[in-house]
């Protein structure tokens, strides 16, 4: 006795391909563990970087008015990565309304001369600390494997 299904076939037909979608079924599950690692990789990117950028202390940093800020922060690279380039920001603490604005980038020229970078980008001197250089610095580095940031509240004393 043959069945006749809606979609017109005999049962004989709706088998075999019912047994080719299984099997296709079951090589989708043996490859799953291949699709879930490939989106991890992509979705979790900080887990594998080779750049890292982090403050030597998370407490915030107090100048006095008119004296030197340093901000000196730690960049580890994994053997052959480079990192091409520093960029130090500075957004005015408890206000959003006026974003972030670029204080230094290294390789580069600060757009004020009392700011200076040193060690490849990794610290950054701010002379005559005034109330307007208050805020929170970030510095993100930038390498061929992507970048990375971190902040670093400065406060007046």
């Amino acid at each position: 006795m043959w069945i006749r299904y809606d979609h017109g076939e005999s049962q004989p037909n709706f088998e075999r391909r019912h047994r080719r979608l299984g099997g296709m079924i079951r090589l989708r599950q043996q490859w799953c563990p291949v699709w879930v690692f490939c989106l991890f990789l992509v979705l979790c990117p900080e887990l594998y970087l080779s750049l890292s950028v982090q403050f030597q202390s998370e407490e915030p940093v107090y100048v006095i008015l008119s004296q030197t800020l340093v901000l000196e922060a730690r960049l580890d690279l994994a053997d052959g990565e480079q990192v091409a380039t520093v960029t130090w920001e500075r957004e005015a603490e408890g206000r959003t309304d006026r974003g972030k604005v670029k204080v230094a980038e290294f390789p580069g020229k600060a757009p004020d001369a009392r700011v200076t970078t040193e060690q490849q980008g990794a610290t950054l001197r701010v002379t005559g600390f005034s109330r307007e250089d208050r805020g929170i610095y970030t510095v993100t580095a930038t390498g061929t494997a992507g970048s990375r940031s971190s902040a670093a509240p400065a406060r007046e004393h």
